[in-house]
Order: C-alpha cells, then sequence, then structure tokens
C-alpha cells in the first residue's frame, strides 16, 4: 500500500503544479468508478500472500492516476452505483433502446 500512497502523493503534486491559479471547478472529471473497477477487475489477475484477487484495486488506482495526468482536472469525482441501480437509470437505458432502434430503422430506409 505504501507504493499507491506515494503514487497518490505524485498525482497530488503534479496536479497542484499544472494547475495553478485555476479554479477549483473549473475542469471538473466525472469518473464512472464501477465501470473502471469492474475493467480492470478482470483484466488485471493479480493475487497479493494469501491468494486474494487485488488486481481490481491495483489496476483501479493505477487507471485512476492515469486519467488524472492525461487530462489535469482541477476535480476528480468518482462515482459508484448503488444496489440495484435507480429506476431512472434503467428507464433511460429504455429509452436508449428505442431511440438506437429508430436509428437502426431510418439507415435501412435510407440504404
Amino acid at each position: 500500500m505504501k507504493g499507491y500512497a506515494e503514487l497518490l502523493r505524485q498525482v497530488r503534486e503534479d496536479h497542484e503544479k499544472q494547475n495553478s491559479g485555476l479554479e477549483k471547478d473549473s475542469k471538473v472529471l466525472i469518473i464512472d468508478g464501477l465501470n473502471s473497477f469492474i475493467r480492470v477487475f478482470s483484466a488485471v489477475p493479480l493475487v497479493n500472500d494469501d491468494g486474494e484477487h487485488i488486481g481490481g484495486y491495483i489496476g483501479f488506482m493505477r487507471s485512476i492516476a492515469a486519467v488524472i495526468r492525461q487530462f489535469k482536472p482541477t476535480r476528480c469525482i468518482i462515482v459508484f452505483d448503488g444496489k440495484g441501480g435507480s429506476p431512472e437509470e434503467r428507464k433511460c437505458t429504455l429509452d436508449i433502446k428505442k431511440v438506437d432502434q429508430c436509428l437502426l430503422d431510418l439507415i435501412v430506409e435510407e440504404m
């Protein structure tokens, strides 16, 4: 864990150098934390000395650090879905599927 504390310290120092003079909310980065974690959890097959899978934690921290370095935000917000998601999210997903089907129908008509 010391290595990751060092990684976060380095990201913070880089951030302070690059964003001096900017307002706190001038460059906000919002990250889908659950999606990022699941993606690296399945891609990074690391285990600790006790045999527990830690690839998700390590990959997540590295991924977040890389995105922060790339985009240099003044603020980073990481959000995670709650248990079961929200009714609005499920409705939105259904609406997007309807829009996708309508677009597909239009494309087929144009051909």
